[in-house]
C-alpha cells in the first residue's frame, strides 16, 4: 500500500479530498417566530390554528410555522436565476414563488420560465397544506443548481397562491426536500434521488453543520457526498432509520440531570434541519419545561436570562449513546421591542403521543451525517472551536 509521509503531501491529500466535496453555506436569517410576534401573532394562535388545521399530521406546521433563519442559495434554470431556500429533511418536495404569484410573493425572487431556455413544461396540479396556511402551484421542470451540482430535468413547484402570511413574513424564498422517499400528492422525484440518479455525488452521503461567525451572518455548511472532519472530534455514531427513505429515527429515552425523566418507554424522533426548536408529546415537553423553571406566557415559555448558566443539562439517548444539550444549547435569546426575552427551545405537539422533532437545538450540538446508501443517521461531537456558545444571541443576527 502507498503510504503518504511528508506532511505537504498529507495537506495537498486532505485539500484534495476536502474541496472535492460540494458545499453550499448556509446563513441566519432574522427568526420567523419573531417577526409573527412582532405582528402580534402569538404562540397560542399559531397552536389552535395547527390543531384545527392538521390533527395528528403535525409535520408539515413545523417545516413552516418555526424559527427557520438558515438558508442557502441556489439557482434554477438557463441562464440561472437565483433564490433563497430552506433546506429540510423532513420534507421531499422543492418550491419556489412563480411569477404569476400575486401580492403575497411581492417580496421574493420569483422564478420566469419563460426566460429559461432549459424549462420543461408539466402542469401537473400541486397542493401542499401546512398547519398554518398553504401553497398552491403547478408542476414544472428545469435545470436545479445547487453547489455547484447542476441536476437536471429537476421536478419542483410553481407557487402561485399562498393562503396565509407564510411567504409575507419568510425571509427566504422557497424549499428544497431532502427526504428523498416522496410523500404527497405532488408524485415530484425529490432533489436528493435526482442527484443518485444522474451520479452527481461520489458517496451517498450528506451532511450539516449549522454555526455562525462574529457578524452573525454564516449559518454553517450543508456538504453533499461526505463529512468534514474538521468540524467533529471521535468518530460517528450511527442509528438506522425506521422508515426508509425518511429520517426517522428511534430514541430510547430522555432525562433531565439524571433526575426527572420522559421518552420513558422509548420514542421516535423526526431528524429535522429546517427547524431549530425541539417538538414534543406535551406531557414530556412539560415535565422538562418545569424542570428547567420554564413559565408560559401568552404562549411563550419564559426563562429568566440571569439564570441560564446554572440550568440542568437535558440528555437523549440514542442506540445507548448518551446526547447531551446544555442550557446554552436549549435557551434562546431574542429582542423585541428592545428587551431581552429568553424562552426555551422546547415546544408541545399536542397531537403527537411518542413522536419528537429534533431541530437545531438538537443539531448545533451535534455534528450530523445522513446517510442515503445505508438508510441511517450518525451524530459525533463538535470540535470546541464549533460548538455553538454563541446560540443564545442567533434570533438577534
Amino acid at each position: 500500500m502507498y503510504k503518504i509521509r511528508t506532511p505537504l503531501a498529507v495537506l495537498v491529500a486532505f485539500l484534495t479530498f476536502a474541496t472535492a466535496l460540494q458545499r453550499i453555506k448556509l446563513y441566519n436569517m432574522v427568526s420567523l417566530r419573531q417577526k409573527l410576534l412582532e405582528a402580534g401573532i402569538t404562540q397560542n394562535m399559531l397552536e389552535a390554528k395547527y390543531t384545527r388545521a392538521h390533527g395528528k399530521n403535525g409535520v408539515e406546521l413545523l417545516k413552516n410555522y418555526k424559527d427557520a433563519y438558515y438558508y442557502g442559495k441556489i439557482s434554477v434554470g438557463t441562464p440561472p436565476q437565483e433564490f433563497t431556500v430552506l433546506f429540510s429533511t423532513g420534507s421531499s418536495e422543492m418550491w419556489i414563488p412563480s411569477i404569476l404569484c400575486g401580492a403575497e410573493c411581492k417580496a421574493h425572487n420569483k422564478y420566469h420560465h419563460s426566460k429559461s431556455i432549459t424549462y420543461i413544461p408539466d402542469g401537473g396540479k400541486c397542493f401542499l397544506q401546512y398547519g398554518f396556511g398553504s401553497v398552491d402551484g403547478f408542476m414544472s421542470e428545469d435545470v436545479v443548481n445547487i453547489a455547484g451540482i447542476e441536476i437536471k430535468n429537476q421536478s419542483f413547484i410553481e407557487v402561485t397562491d399562498e393562503l396565509s402570511f407564510f411567504l409575507t413574513s419568510a425571509s427566504f424564498d422557497g424549499m428544497v426536500g431532502l427526504r428523498h422517499k416522496p410523500h404527497s400528492n405532488c408524485d415530484a422525484n425529490s432533489v436528493l434521488n435526482n442527484m443518485l440518479a444522474q451520479d452527481l455525488i461520489k458517496k451517498k452521503v450528506f451532511s450539516f453543520y449549522f454555526s455562525r461567525d462574529e457578524e452573525g451572518t454564516a449559518g454553517g455548511e450543508i456538504i453533499f457526498g461526505g463529512s468534514d472532519s474538521r468540524y467533529y472530534e471521535g468518530k460517528f455514531h450511527y442509528t438506522n432509520v425506521i422508515h426508509k427513505g425518511s429520517w426517522i429515527i428511534k430514541v430510547d429515552s430522555g432525562t433531565v440531570n439524571r433526575g426527572v425523566k420522559f421518552c420513558t418507554h422509548g420514542c421516535t424522533a423526526i431528524i429535522e434541519t429546517g427547524t431549530s426548536l425541539i417538538f414534543g408529546p406535551s406531557k414530556d415537553i412539560q415535565r422538562i419545561q418545569h424542570a428547567i423553571g420554564a413559565q408560559k406566557i401568552g404562549g411563550q415559555n419564559f426563562i429568566d436570562c440571569t439564570k441560564i448558566k446554572s440550568l440542568p443539562k437535558i440528555t437523549f439517548t440514542i442506540d445507548k449513546i448518551r446526547y447531551t444539550l446544555d442550557p446554552e444549547h436549549y435557551v434562546h435569546q431574542y429582542t423585541l421591542k428592545g428587551n431581552k426575552h429568553c424562552i426555551s427551545g422546547f415546544l408541545e405537539l399536542e397531537e403527537e403521543e411518542d413522536t419528537w422533532i429534533f431541530g437545531d437545538v438538537f443539531l448545533r450540538a451535534y455534528y450530523t451525517e445522513f446517510d442515503v446508501g445505508k438508510d441511517r443517521i450518525g451524530f459525533a461531537k463538535l470540535k470546541k472551536k464549533h460548538s455553538s456558545s454563541r446560540y443564545l444571541n442567533l434570533l438577534q443576527s
